[in-house]
């Protein structure tokens, strides 16, 4: 991927992921695929210490399957959505509020 530095607490960009699986379901089959996403991603200093990432990328994959009696190929189509909230945020001498929230939304078909 490649990110630009917007300011002191902005960070946009472009990532690219690639994955490759082999999973052999018992003796005589076996699903092979190649997949990837792409997109935007973000990342925000919201408060000193504390960042706002998130990411949504588009992609797909390519597969094929061999059982033994047939063979044949299909295609995907995935979206991902991931937010996250982390850091450490320090607000006064003795206390430090160490905030983790995650939500993750992925689809294939």
């Amino acid at each position: 991927g490649a990110d630009y530095l917007v300011n002191e607490r902005a960070l946009v960009g472009l990532s690219f992921h690639y994955d490759y699986m082999s999973d052999p379901t018992d003796e005589d089959a076996e699903l092979t695929g190649n997949g990837w996403l792409a997109g935007p991603y973000a990342s925000f200093e919201i408060g000193q210490g504390v960042f706002l990432d998130a990411n949504l990328l588009y992609g797909g994959s390519s597969n094929d399957i061999d059982t033994g009696i047939f063979t044949g190929t299909f295609d995907t189509t995935r979206w991902m959505a991931d937010v996250k909230l982390t850091g450490e945020w320090q607000l006064d001498e003795t206390t430090v509020l160490t905030p983790k929230l995650r939500a993750v939304y992925f689809n294939e078909e």
